[in-house]
C-alpha cells in the first residue's frame, strides 16, 4: 500500500462510513477534560512541541480541530464561527479548549484502509475512554506519534524488555532486547491502584513531574509500559545503594561526604520547588547513593507529590510515609511542601550523624528499614550532648567529638518544630556548615601542594560565620593559647602543645555532572579537588 508523501492532509470524511471499526461510545461521545481558567497561565508557560490541524471523533462527528501538543498534554482548540483563534489567544476560550494528560494514555497504531484511500490512526485510551486521531499523511502521523509516545504508556514491555536481577525494592534491571541497552525499570501492581487511588495519583505524579523536569539527582524517565496486571517505569541505567543500605555497610562517611549528601538533597529540594513541586517522602530508602562517585552523589526516588485542596484528608500520607520523618505540622492538617520537606531532611541528617546498626539485629534488606524506622526517633538530648562534647573538647585543648557545631546547629534549624520559624530553603543552602566543609577542602587542596602536614586552623570565613555557641569556643580556645604561651615565656620551655589535626582521605576522581543542571560553587570545589 502507497504511503502519502508529506503534504497537506485531506478530508477523511470517509471514515464515517467504515464506524464498524470503532466502538460506538469512542464515536458518540468525547474522552477529553475541559481546560480550566486557573490552567492557561501555566500552559503558556510551556514549549509548544507540534500543531496541526488533526481528524478526530467529536460528539458523533468527524471533526476537523486544531490540536496542540506541549510536554505531557494534548490541548484540543476549539473553532469559533469557523474561525480558529490566533495562538495568543486560543488559551482564553473558557470551555473552547479540552486536554488530556499522555501519562494517563495508553497509545496504539490503528490503521483505516479502503481501496485507494487510508487514514493512519492513533488510540489514546485512559480510565474514561479512549480519543481517536486520524491522519492521511503518513510522515505527519510519524512525527507525532514519535513525539507522543514518550509521554504515553506503552504495550509490550516484556516483548521488547528482559528483566534482570531486583537492584532494590520494586526495581530490576532490564535489557532491551533488540539493542541489549541496559535500563531501570520500576514495576508496580495494577492492583495495588485499585486498592489505593492515592498511590496511583502519587505514582502518576511523578510520572508526569520527571517528564516535565529534569535533573542530575532525579531518575532520567525513558518510556513508561503497562499491561493487564502491571505498569512497567523505565528509566535510564542506574545502579547504587540506598542510604539505609549504606549506613548499615562498613562504610565510614566522613564530614565532607555528610555535607556533601545533604547539600545534594537541599538542591533538589530546591529545584523541585522552584517548579511548585515537593517531594513529601524524603528518608534513608528514598536516597540512592552512587558509591563510585568521589562526593556519593545522590538520586532522590518514590517522590509522594500530590496536589491537596482545603479540608483535604491527609490519612494516605500519615499512614504512607516514615512517621518519624513526618513535620509535626502534617498532624496538625497541614499539607506536605517545601518546609515538610525540610524537615525531613533534618531527620536525614539526624539519622546520619546517630544512627548507630550494632543496635539492631538485621537480616533481611527490605524487612529491617522498617523494623528500625518504627523504633527511630529525634531525640534533641543527644544534640545536647553533642554540644556538650564539644565544649568540652575546646576547653581542654583536644576533640571530643565528630561532629561540627556548624552540623549541630543546621540540624536544630531543620529540626524546629514551628514550621514558621524552621530554616528556609535558601537559607540552608548558604548554611555556614556548606562554607565551613568548603574551606576545609580548600585547605585539603593546599595542604597536598605542599605535601606536608599543615595545623588544622579554623579559616577567617568559618570564623566570621560560625554560630555563637562556636564563637564562645574559639574565644576560650585562644585564651587558652595565650596562656600557654605566656607560661611557655616564663618558664622558657622548649615546647608547646599543638592543635589536634584532623585528615581527610579521598580515593577517587569524581565523574563529569549531568547537563540538565548548573552547578554552583560547592559542586565546582569537590569536583576539582584532585
Amino acid at each position: 500500500m502507497n504511503r502519502r508523501p508529506n503534504g497537506q492532509d485531506e478530508n477523511l470524511s470517509w471514515i464515517l462510513k467504515y464506524t464498524n471499526e470503532f466502538e460506538q461510545e469512542h464515536i458518540e461521545s468525547q474522552h477529553m477534560h475541559i481546560l480550566k481558567q486557573e490552567q492557561f497561565g501555566q500552559l503558556k508557560q510551556s514549549d509548544e512541541i507540534l500543531s496541526a490541524q488533526l481528524f478526530t471523533f467529536w460528539n458523533g462527528n468527524l471533526e476537523n480541530s486544531k490540536f496542540i501538543l506541549m510536554p505531557n498534554l494534548l490541548i484540543k482548540v476549539t473553532q469559533q464561527n469557523g474561525m480558529l483563534m490566533p495562538p495568543q489567544q486560543q488559551f482564553n476560550l473558557g470551555s473552547g479548549a479540552f486536554y488530556l494528560s499522555l501519562s494517563e494514555c495508553t497509545i496504539t497504531q490503528k490503521m483505516i484502509a479502503h481501496k485507494s484511500q487510508q487514514a493512519f490512526g492513533m488510540m489514546l485510551s485512559n480510565s474514561i475512554g479512549t480519543t481517536y486521531l486520524f491522519f492521511s499523511n503518513f510522515v505527519t502521523f510519524r512525527t507525532w506519534y514519535k513525539q507522543m509516545k514518550q509521554f504515553c504508556k506503552l504495550t509490550g514491555f516484556l516483548e521488547k524488555y528482559k528483566l534482570g536481577e531486583k537492584i532494590l525494592p520494586g526495581f530490576y534491571t532490564c535489557t532491551k532486547k533488540k539493542k541489549k541497552t541496559q535500563y531501570t525499570c520500576q514495576i508496580y501492581k495494577t492492583d495495588d491502584f485499585e486498592q489505593c487511588k492515592e498511590l496511583e495519583d502519587a505514582v502518576y505524579n511523578e510520572i508526569q513531574i520527571l517528564r516535565s523536569i529534569r535533573h542530575q539527582s532525579l531518575l532520567e524517565l525513558k518510556r513508561v509500559y503497562e499491561n493487564s496486571k502491571y505498569l512497567f517505569i523505565v528509566y535510564e541505567y542506574y545502579k547504587g545503594e540506598t542510604l539505609f543500605n549504606l549506613l548499615n555497610s562498613n562504610l565510614q562517611l566522613h564530614e565532607v561526604q555528610i555535607a556533601s549528601i545533604i547539600y545534594q538533597i537541599l538542591s533538589v529540594v530546591k529545584f523541585l520547588n522552584q517548579h511548585q513541586f515537593y517531594h513529601g517522602s524524603i528518608n534513608p530508602q528514598n536516597i540512592l547513593i552512587n558509591t563510585q562517585h568521589q562526593m556519593l552523589q545522590i538520586t532522590l526516588i518514590n517522590l509522594s507529590f500530590k496536589e491537596y485542596k482545603v479540608n483535604d484528608k491527609l490519612d494516605w500520607i500519615l499512614n504512607r510515609a516514615v512517621e518519624s520523618f513526618l513535620a509535626p505540622e502534617i498532624f496538625e492538617g497541614i499539607a506536605p511542601n517545601i518546609a515538610t520537606d525540610i524537615y525531613a531532611l533534618g531527620c536525614v541528617l539526624y539519622f546520619m550523624t546517630y544512627y548507630d546498626p550494632k543496635k539492631y539485629e538485621l537480616t533481611n534488606e527490605e524487612k529491617d528499614f522498617y523494623t528500625v524506622m518504627d523504633s527511630f526517633e529525634i531525640q534533641t538530648n543527644r544534640i545536647d550532648e553533642s554540644e556538650q562534647k564539644l565544649k568540652v573538647g575546646f576547653q581542654q585543648n583536644q576533640s571530643k567529638s565528630n561532629v561540627s557545631s556548624s552540623q549541630l546547629d543546621l540540624l536544630r534549624k531543620m529540626l524546629e518544630q514551628d514550621s514558621n520559624k524552621r530554616l528556609t530553603i535558601k537559607d540552608a543552602t548558604k548554611h555556614h556548615w556548606f562554607v565551613n566543609v568548603k574551606s576545609k577542602i580548600k585547605s585539603l587542596k593546599v595542604e597536598r601542594k605542599r605535601k606536608k602536614p599543615l595545623p588544622s586552623l579554623r579559616t577567617i570565613i568559618e570564623l566570621r560565620e560560625m554560630s555563637e555557641m562556636d564563637v564562645r569556643m574559639t574565644i576560650i580556645q585562644q585564651q587558652q593559647s595565650g596562656l600557654n604561651a605566656i607560661n611557655h615565656m616564663n618558664s622558657k620551655l622548649q615546647s608547646t602543645p599543638s592543635n589536634t589535626k584532623r585528615t581527610l582521605v579521598y580515593t577517587q576522581q569524581p565523574s563529569k555532572l549531568s547537563q540538565y543542571a548548573g552547578k554552583n560553587e560547592f559542586d565546582d570545589d569537590y569536583e576539582s579537588m584532585l
